[in-house]
């Protein structure tokens, strides 16, 4: 693929400038990656050299021109110069008088770092020598620090685009604020907007599984398209657009890249929707961007099933959030979960939550540990000395456009519901709107119980059991979140004989909202039933 790339193009920020502090160096603590490309003569020169720091490039590969595979599998890009790079007329004159030069990738980047005053700039394609094995896993195991320290990230999103004409938006001209009145020339600014951020979401850059790496420990990024250009803010997202109908993944992109620092169930939900060319990098990428708590340990030469199996258990026993999944709502094109047999554990059968999710288990480590030594290619979450509780789940009678009113589903399908922790159990019937509205009514003491399984079959879900292992989430203070499990149907022997040691698998979530939780603390299942049991369970 070539790319098309407008010098002078326009910001969409009147200034042109991000909302943060781009001078200051402070969390870099002096880092510099070995090499860097110094942009007035598009040569490799030593890290050291850039002293007033670097920026970064992101980019999917397939931008840079022609992919081919040779014979050992691994893709080569191919340049042969076909990218366009379009220099605007002078003010006043027609646009048709335009000069469009033909460059290779690496005149074009020159050309964009010039327009944004970058004297270094931190790409793979030329800081990272290739052949050499030992320097390349180097290089990719501090990923991270190279991207963290970067004064911003440019990312670049050949797809998008705006109309010609379309003039730099004004942020003080309350566009972006659906509280004010918008004339119809604002209207069409702020659809401009969300038509980028649209594209952004669309891209190649934002399927591919290192992109998503780079942006998140980017300090902040700029999207640079064919003819303009958007710094990520949260102006955009706090100042109305998230207010705006059928906002889907956008909402995940602000969610997701202006969190600091994003937990494992949030990281997850984008990257089980990722590719790679390589399959070890679905780890690679992910370890890099949790490896202030992880290790990051690059050997290509490892079966894949083991390495993803050691990236999920290691990232487990430090953020229990990859936990928190459930069915999705909507289409959400899982891109592992029919490659890989992975435990059930790691949500690769449906979605995680979308908001951060934080557990109120005070010491994690003291029931939950992970088993590595059964099957090397499937590790074993053990659930030590946990409460429990057994439910039966009964079908939602309401659709889920009903019942998206009640609660922030966070990206979820609710599937079932269960009456075990209500003090005013209803018939399956006799369940109306309007007994749910009395139900999350303010100041309500019953629990309103959501389940969204992945697993919906009824033969299947006719008996679960809910780990009292609480986790609360960032969109709201009076909802907790619990992980379901249910015994695996091969538990028996074929003669019907118990097996000495019965598996679970995890299917799901149950969403447990009371507005009591606005008053408390900490919580648990058994603050609403004394049925509770003690267990331990093996998950498989």
């Amino acid at each position: 693929m070539y790319m098309t790339y407008v010098s002078g193009q326009i910001s969409l920020l009147m200034d042109g400038k991000p909302w943060t502090n781009l001078s200051a160096d402070e969390d870099s603590e002096g880092f510099r990656p070995t090499w860097l490309v110094r942009t007035s003569d598009m040569q490799r020169v030593p890290g050291t050299d850039a002293v007033d720091g670097y920026c970064t490039l992101s980019y999917s590969w397939n931008y840079s021109g022609d992919l081919v595979q040779g014979e050992d599998g691994e893709y080569e890009c191919v340049d042969n110069g076909h990218h366009q790079l379009i220099y605007k007329p002078s003010e006043g004159a027609s646009f048709f008088e335009h000069e469009i030069q033909h460059v290779k990738f690496e005149q074009l980047v020159q050309q964009l770092c010039k327009d944004f005053e970058i004297n270094y700039i931190w790409y793979d394609k030329m800081c990272i020598d290739q052949n050499d094995k030992v320097a390349k896993h180097s290089e990719i195991e501090r990923m991270h620090q190279i991207y963290r320290s970067g004064k911003f990230a440019v990312a670049m999103i050949p797809e998008m685009s705006v109309p010609e004409g379309v003039k730099e938006v004004s942020w003080t001209s309350g566009i972006l604020n659906l509280r004010h009145v918008i004339n119809d020339e604002k209207f069409k600014e702020r659809n401009t907007i969300e038509n980028c951020l649209h594209a952004i979401c669309d891209s190649q850059w934002y399927k591919r599984m290192w992109t998503l790496e780079e942006a998140i420990m980017s300090r902040q990024i700029v999207f640079v398209g064919r003819n303009a250009h958007l710094w990520l803010s949260t102006r955009i997202f706090f100042g109305g657009m998230a207010l705006s109908a059928h906002m889907g993944t956008i909402e995940d992109l602000f969610e997701l890249f202006l969190t600091e620092p994003p937990t494992a169930n949030m990281v997850l939900r984008h990257a089980h929707t990722r590719n790679t060319a390589k399959e070890h990098d679905r780890a690679y990428a992910l370890a890099n961007i949790f490896a202030d708590l992880i290790e990051v340990e690059v050997n290509y030469d490892l079966p894949i099933l083991h390495v993803l199996s050691c990236f999920y258990s290691n990232l487990l026993e430090k953020d229990l959030s990859i936990l928190c999944f459930g069915k999705p709502r909507s289409d959400y094109n899982n891109t592992i979960c029919d490659y890989y047999d992975l435990p059930s554990w790691t949500g690769i059968s449906g979605i995680h939550i979308r908001n951060k999710a934080y557990t109120l288990v005070e010491n994690p480590s003291d029931i939950v540990t992970v088993d590595r030594t059964t099957d090397p290619a499937k590790h074993r979450l053990n659930i030590i000395n946990c409460n429990y509780l057994p439910v039966t789940p009964r079908q939602f009678p309401l659709t889920k456009e009903e019942l998206s009113r009640y609660m922030n589903d966070g990206g979820f399908k609710f599937t079932h519901y269960i009456d075990e922790l209500s003090s005013d159990k209803p018939e399956h019937e006799e369940m109306r709107r309007g007994m749910m509205a009395r139900e999350i009514a303010p100041g309500s003491d019953h629990p309103l119980s959501f389940l969204s399984l992945t697993e919906e079959d009824e033969s299947d879900c006719s008996e679960c059991i809910i780990l009292d292992i609480p986790f609360k989430s960032t969109d709201s203070r009076s909802t907790r979140i619990f992980p379901v499990v249910r015994l695996q149907q091969d538990a028996s022997g074929a003669d019907g004989d118990t097996k000495e040691t019965p598996t679970y698998r995890s299917i799901g979530v149950l969403y447990l909202r009371c507005r009591k939780y606005y008053f408390q603390k900490h919580a648990s299942l058994s603050d609403f039933t004394d049925q509770t049991q003690n267990g331990s369970f093996v998950i498989v």
